[in-house]
């Protein structure tokens, strides 16, 4: 029974670290954006601050 119970805590910890590799990935493509000249740092900031609302949003 403890068995079953900790996989639960497992797949919750899965799923978080593959959001935050996504998000974490996500934020570098931003950052090379900006470094590069191809996007404002202001906008990238921006961009992904709408991004982790909507994520946040849709966990409600």
């Amino acid at each position: 029974m403890v068995n079953n119970l900790n996989r639960v805590f497992e797949m919750e910890i899965a799923e978080f670290e593959a959001t935050e590799d996504q998000t974490e990935r996500e934020l570098m493509e931003a950052w090379a954006k900006v470094e590069a000249g191809e996007a404002d740092a202001e906008e990238a900031l921006e961009k992904a601050k709408e991004k982790e609302l909507s994520k946040e949003l849709e966990e409600f």
